[in-house]
């Protein structure tokens, strides 16, 4: 679903834009993850078959985007980065579950983090849209 998403995801970045669509998917993404630990067999099987293919379809547009944001000298710095706030939140949220879980139960504890995830996503929404504009030099 996910390998899906992503040629999905690049087709729709292309003619729909990059910012709205590309948050939208990530907030799914952590709001499907989030439900298939959510307790019932339902929820775990929507969460598992959509929640993968909505990051996939994120996959392609915040790649783009974040290319697009920042000029040619510093794209590499700005992906590594990504990257190394994207590991960083996930170990921070791994420790999270691991620490609130015992209190609260697995299912709640990841459905807390997966909250995390959508105010992650949402403050990107203070990037700007770069469909059809200049790259930067």
């Amino acid at each position: 679903m996910g390998a899906a998403g992503f040629l999905a995801g690049g087709w729709l970045s292309d003619r729909y834009g990059r910012r709205r669509l590309g948050v939208a998917f990530l907030v799914a993404s952590a709001v499907l993850s989030g439900l298939a630990y959510a307790g019932s067999l339902p929820a775990f099987a929507i969460g598992y078959v959509l929640g993968p293919l909505a990051g996939g379809l994120a996959g392609p547009m915040t790649a783009a985007w974040f290319s697009e944001l920042f000029p040619t000298r510093a794209r590499a710095t700005s992906q590594s980065l990504a990257l190394g706030a994207g590991t960083i939140g996930g170990v921070i949220g791994l420790q999270a579950v691991a620490a609130v879980a015992p209190a609260v139960g697995l299912g709640p504890a990841l459905l807390g983090c997966a909250l995390g995830l959508v105010a992650g996503a949402l403050l990107l929404l203070r990037f700007p849209e770069t469909r059809g504009q200049p790259l930067p030099d």
